[in-house]
């Protein structure tokens, strides 16, 4: 593991206090794009409505008595009412996908439980900060989204895509649209090194990233939290200012990294 990862990890999991990781700033054009353009699909699908449903009547009402009752007649006059459901659906999806793009993730250590992470998103409408607190464990990155991908001074950019996701898969959740976070690459990382993000969210499988950091998988990073919780339990090395604190966690690391 590089000797810049290594500090950043060792410094994170020594920490007793929460820290911001990750941090991303909305601009109020991007707002205002998206709830001009959710305003402009809803305009259109009530007109959209409006029309195929007096185009409809008119029809119907307009063909022979003997005709009403056909089924065919009805499926061709009344069948493309629905399709008006489309801009409001786009409507609604445009509102939802402004209010899970995340603005800030702050880790929270804790001594004797696992360590959590507070994302923080911002509401669809009036764009209300919205803070959730969930376990490290289980915020993971998506199914084949890369973080890492050594482009860019953070290692994260990405000419393909313009964000990542991360899912909760926390087995409280009200619904399955909560699962999904976006965080864009454009967002400041602590220390400036995407790696950290791998280490705590799960393992990108970038084949441009660091080797190490690739072997660092969600499971490696559990068990390292769990050894510095161990030591912290006892108030040895974590929260004192004892030298021998950055070759614990070396050791933790390493012992893992190389297996």
């Amino acid at each position: 593991m590089s000797t810049k990862i290594f500090k950043i990890l060792s410094e994170l999991a020594s920490l007793n206090s929460p820290q911001l990781i990750y941090s991303y700033r909305i601009r109020p054009l991007y707002r205002f794009g998206s709830l001009s353009l959710s305003a402009v699909l809803l305009t259109y699908g009530v007109s959209f409505l409006d029309v195929f449903k007096l185009s409809a009547t008119q029809r119907y009402r307009e063909s022979a008595s003997n005709e009403k009752s056909n089924v065919w007649l009805i499926l061709k006059t009344f069948g493309p009412i629905p399709l008006a459901a489309l801009p409001f659906i786009l409507s609604a999806g445009t509102l939802y996908i402004f209010s899970r793009v995340v603005t800030g993730v702050t880790y929270i250590p804790h001594t004797n439980k696992p360590p959590s992470c507070e994302l923080t998103r911002r509401s669809a409408l009036f764009a209300r900060p919205i803070r959730e607190v969930r376990q490290l464990g289980h915020i993971t990155r998506a199914k084949n989204v890369k973080i890492y991908t050594g482009q860019g001074p953070q290692g994260i950019d990405d000419k393909a895509t313009f964000s990542f996701f991360l899912i909760d898969r926390s087995p409280n959740l009200k619904n399955f649209f909560s699962r999904f976070y976006i965080l864009p690459r454009s967002g400041s990382v602590w220390k400036s090194d995407g790696r950290l993000l791998v280490a705590l969210f799960g393992e990108d499988g970038s084949e441009k990233g660091d080797v190490a950091a690739r072997k660092m998988d969600h499971k490696s990073n559990e068990i390292i939290f769990e050894e510095v919780r161990k030591l912290n339990g006892k108030k040895t090395l974590f929260h004192t200012h004892s030298k021998k604190k950055p070759t614990a966690v070396k050791n933790i690391v390493n012992k893992l990294v190389n297996k």
